[in-house]
């Protein structure tokens, strides 16, 4: 189920204000790894924990977009929305391409009542990959 969630990148993301972020090799893996146990968390049914440990993921490298995905999506599916749409803006930052990132932050942005920039960010995730989620959450939209 949480497949998509595993770390995708070790490459430094641009930024779209045309700097990047510093590149620490051992700040990356210790954030991909603790990603890798937050999704075996997930897996066992301990989102809380997985939760806790997406968060340390973050800590440990703040440049680490898909660091930022997982955690923002881990809230989205705990339904803590805002902090999802918070956690999300900032995986779409460091990395622009992410089809799940995007999604999920237009799933946050439309439980939150904020259908027009939900509408935006379904239309970004549309650039990168589809899924049936689309077709739903574009259904639900309107």
């Amino acid at each position: 189920m949480w497949n998509w969630l595993k770390p995708k990148s070790r490459q430094t993301p641009a930024s779209p204000v045309g700097f990047s972020l510093p590149f620490d090799p051992e700040k990356r893996l210790k954030s991909a790894l603790l990603c890798k146990r937050a999704i075996a968390l997930v897996d066992a049914g301990r989102r809380a924990e997985a939760l806790s440990t997406f968060q340390e993921a973050v800590i440990a490298d703040p440049g680490y977009g898909m660091a930022w995905s997982d955690f923002g999506i881990c809230l989205t599916e705990l339904e803590r929305y805002s902090e999802a749409a918070e956690a999300l803006s900032k995986a779409c930052e460091l990395e622009p391409r992410d089809f799940a990132s995007w999604l999920h932050r237009a799933k946050s942005c439309a439980a939150l009542g904020r259908r027009e920039e939900a509408r935006q960010h379904l239309n970004q995730a549309r650039r990168f990959g589809s899924s049936p989620e689309v077709a739903e959450l574009e259904r639900r939209l309107g």
